[in-house]
């Protein structure tokens, strides 16, 4: 019985994996189109009038360098963690991110954060004027690992990314526990200076 017991585990695997996706496509907002990002990683995005996908919203004037951006519109079969980055270069348009499974840590660009339905700009508070850009270099290239902690040794993920960034620059966030990026605005050094789609 054991013995063919072991070949329902790809079917149920394959049944919790439909039934996130079916989940996540039932409680993101009206308007929202579901890209994938990396293998069970998916991100949310606007859509226009017949369906295209549109930017919700225009950066420019609204960010420093050091400002960290917080999505919830990230999410990996039927957990929705968020996503996270860091803006390191204003005029080049750059941000410190990881997008999942299979991917290193990099500059990616900055329009890209416009599509997300949801957005939190969070600043350092006083907001930070040091050298972010190069202290962000010596973060990129680190692999991306879910379970990743504060402490884990050449692993990552968005939330632990900004963390150690930002430590390594001497601005503490002061967060116990599990490091999530929607939990990055619960930090008493960060100030909240923009929010759109969140309750």
């Amino acid at each position: 019985m054991l013995k063919n017991g072991w070949k329902l585990i790809p079917l149920c695997l394959l049944m919790i994996i439909l039934w996130g996706h079916w989940h996540i496509h039932q409680t993101r907002g009206a308007g929202t189109s579901v890209i994938s990002t990396s293998f069970l990683t998916y991100e949310e995005r606007c859509l226009g009038p017949v369906g295209e996908i549109t930017r919700c919203r225009e950066l420019e004037g609204l960010l420093e360098v050091g400002d960290i951006l917080v999505t919830a519109s990230a999410h990996t079969l039927f957990f929705r963690h968020g996503h996270a980055g860091a803006v390191v270069d204003t005029e080049k348009g750059l941000v410190l991110e990881v997008l999942g499974l299979g991917e290193v840590s990099a500059f990616l660009p900055l329009n890209r954060w416009e599509y997300f339905p949801t957005l939190m700009i969070l600043r350092p508070n006083p907001p930070f004027r040091g050298d972010i850009k190069k202290e962000a270099q010596k973060l990129s290239g680190l692999s991306y690992f879910p379970f990743a902690s504060r402490d884990s040794q050449g692993w990552v993920q968005c939330a632990t990314l900004i963390w150690r960034l930002f430590d390594n620059l001497g601005v503490g966030l002061d967060m116990e526990g599990l490091i999530l990026p929607l939990r990055l605005a619960e930090s008493p050094n960060l100030s909240l200076v923009y929010s759109d789609g969140f309750n």
